[in-house]
């Protein structure tokens, strides 16, 4: 007697080869089966033809270019969420877009003495230069905050050593001490820090 593999059913009347009755769900088993070992004789050519359709149709999709969001150089071999080339133009970029934002990281890094000023302190600071840049005296809507000694040169993170300035001069200051920008600027936005005040003269003994 033989039965049904799925069922049990007497299927003795069916063909010799026959492993399965004529129910509608062992015959979605039988063809199951049949899948299964067809695959487990097939595996190594299955896979190939699958490996090869994939690589197709990748060569034919054009390839996506992308590029470094400080120096545009192509980062299409890094990861895919990769947004610049490596640390040094992340840093450049969050500089250029928040110089204060990224001084006060770095200070906070290397444990530079201060926290930055507060608000209140700010406002006073700002007021102190009539909402004025410190460097070329432009009055502006937006200052940004300024170390006259750069954090990464050793100058400290506290009032005494920030002011207000706009957005160019921050930017083109950079890092480098007062008397080493103004050299490089030969003389074309002197600044506003170390001018004399209107109605004021300078006796000397």
């Amino acid at each position: 007697m033989r039965s049904c593999r799925n069922c049990g059913r007497d299927i003795t009347d069916r063909a010799p080869q026959a492993k399965f009755c004529e129910d509608a769900e062992c015959y979605r088993q039988r063809m199951l089966a049949h899948g299964r070992s067809s695959y487990d004789r097939n595996r190594d050519d299955v896979r190939e033809r699958q490996n090869a359709a994939h690589r197709a149709r990748v060569a034919t999709k054009p390839k996506k270019v992308r590029l470094c969001r400080y120096c545009s150089n192509d980062i299409s071999h890094r990861g895919g969420r990769a947004l610049w080339c490596d640390l040094r133009c992340r840093d450049k970029a969050r500089h250029r877009a928040d110089p204060t934002r990224a001084r006060h990281r770095a200070a906070q890094r290397r444990g530079v003495p201060g926290k930055g000023i507060s608000a209140h302190r700010w406002l006073r600071l700002v007021r102190r230069f009539n909402s004025r840049c410190a460097y070329c005296g432009v009055a502006e809507q937006q200052l940004t905050q300024d170390h006259v000694v750069p954090i990464s040169r050793g100058g400290w993170d506290t009032e005494g050593n920030i002011v207000p300035a706009c957005g160019q001069c921050n930017g083109e200051k950079a890092d480098r001490l007062l008397i080493e920008w103004r050299a490089k600027k030969k003389g074309k936005r002197p600044g506003a820090i170390g001018r004399r005040p209107p109605g004021r003269s300078h006796s000397r003994s």
